[in-house]
């Protein structure tokens, strides 16, 4: 039979569960705001992106399932300090990346493309969290009086627009759209940052009461 731990302590196996999904869903749903952040299964660490595969696993084809687990609203509101610090210091990266591209001096622009692109999806992690907040509904998050939920969007269709622009070998366009694109988004969502950290304490004394 499955063996299952959360956080460490060994956990029963909820009742009717028949699928390692089954057993996931029941933790997220038992305490809201609860979100899974690291899996492993007999052992061994699962990327979350593969939870969809795992999930259709049956209880039987898995001796341990070791489940970590955070409170969405505490990771959201320290991550949104980070992303606050964070911030000072990211116009002038993009600023200089943008250089590097149109200079055509990629040796020093893969590295700082790298660190640019894993901080996007940083943020879009961030954004999930909000996201898990917001009850499924980023529309009804604001950040500089725009929806979330297109702030969000912006930000993937420029992630999209950037694959496109380097399989082309584009540095021009892909310097512009740094620039003129994912620039001015960040500048209109770090002077929006007091507003979610507003939004988020809300959200926190809600689900007190």
């Amino acid at each position: 039979m499955l063996k299952v731990k959360r956080n460490g302590k060994d956990m029963i196996l909820p009742s009717g569960a028949k699928t390692v999904g089954d057993v996931l869903r029941h933790i997220e749903s038992g305490t809201a705001g609860t979100t899974v952040t690291q899996l492993f299964l007999d052992g061994n660490v699962v990327d979350l992106g593969d939870r969809i595969v795992v999930e259709s696993l049956g209880v039987d084809d898995v001796e341990l399932l070791d489940v970590r687990t955070q409170d969405v609203a505490s990771m959201v509101t320290r991550n949104l300090g980070h992303a606050r610090e964070y911030l000072k210091r990211f116009p002038s990266g993009l600023a200089q990346l943008a250089r590097h591209l149109r200079l055509s001096n990629m040796a020093a622009a893969a590295a700082e493309l790298t660190d640019v692109v894993e901080a996007l999806q940083w943020f879009l992690d961030l954004f999930s969290g909000l996201e898990v907040l917001a009850g499924g509904n980023l529309a009804a998050v604001s950040v500089g009086g725009q929806p979330l939920s297109e702030f969000v969007g912006e930000l993937r269709d420029f992630l999209t627009e950037s694959l496109r622009a380097q399989e082309a070998q584009d540095w021009v366009l892909l310097a512009d759209l740094l620039e003129y694109e994912v620039l001015p988004l960040f500048e209109r969502f770090g002077a929006g940052i007091d507003e979610l950290e507003r939004w988020v304490d809300t959200r926190v004394a809600e689900r007190r009461h």
